[in-house]
């Protein structure tokens, strides 16, 4: 342990990739506190419970290039008015503290989780954000080993391709009940991809003085 927090704190001795990996620790964490989820019309119950209703029939057909591509009008929403909407944190906040002022938050994490036991499913929403920037951290003082950073990698990549599914299929409940997808989400989710390209390549190539 000693040792692992000695490496950390000697960043004299960093590689440029490892100055990389910090930055998308770094942005990661930053992606926390922008907005995740915002208001584009007014969110009332009767609108909830369409958007609730219809979620299954109204969802974007599969298209492959959603995996990496959002829709054009989604980045639109999510940059406009950079730092409106709720973020990560408040999105938790929300969910604990069982509130109802702020139906977004319940609707969405309901809609991405399956079910409705919001407080127990807060700290699982948290959960995950916070294990990827801790592969973060991993990645930058773990040996070359490539077994690890196989495992890693190929786990973040599975996460990404199981959110960016998720999120497809839910695009029109949420264009119904009036929620856009924020920045910070999709900043986070990109970092994750980023970062599990990064390790299956370390892993791939481990002779690599670039990964």
């Amino acid at each position: 342990m000693a040792k692992t927090g000695k490496m950390l704190l000697n960043v004299s001795q960093w590689r440029l990739a490892q100055w990389i990996l910090f930055l998308v620790a770094c942005t990661m964490f930053l992606s926390l506190l922008l907005p995740w989820i915002k208001r584009t019309a007014l969110f009332d119950a009767e609108g909830l419970s369409v958007a609730k209703s219809l979620a299954q029939e109204t969802h974007n057909p599969f298209i492959l290039k959603y995996l990496l591509l959002p829709r054009s009008d989604q980045m639109d929403v999510a940059f406009e008015d950079f730092f409106r909407g709720r973020n990560a944190f408040g999105i938790f906040i929300d969910l604990r503290i069982g509130s109802y002022k702020e139906n977004e938050s319940h609707f969405f994490v309901g809609h991405i989780l399956d079910g409705a036991d919001y407080p127990e499913k807060a700290y699982l929403f948290l959960l995950f954000p916070i294990l990827t920037i801790c592969v973060a951290v991993v990645a930058i003082i773990m040996p070359k080993g490539p077994r690890l950073a196989g495992y890693l990698g190929s786990a973040l990549l599975i996460l990404y391709v199981a959110a960016r599914i998720r999120l497809l299929m839910t695009d029109g409940a949420r264009d119904i009940a009036g929620i856009a997808l924020g920045p910070g989400i999709w900043i986070w989710l990109y970092c994750v991809l980023f970062l599990g390209i990064w390790l299956v390549l370390r892993a791939t190539f481990p002779r690599s003085k670039i990964f």
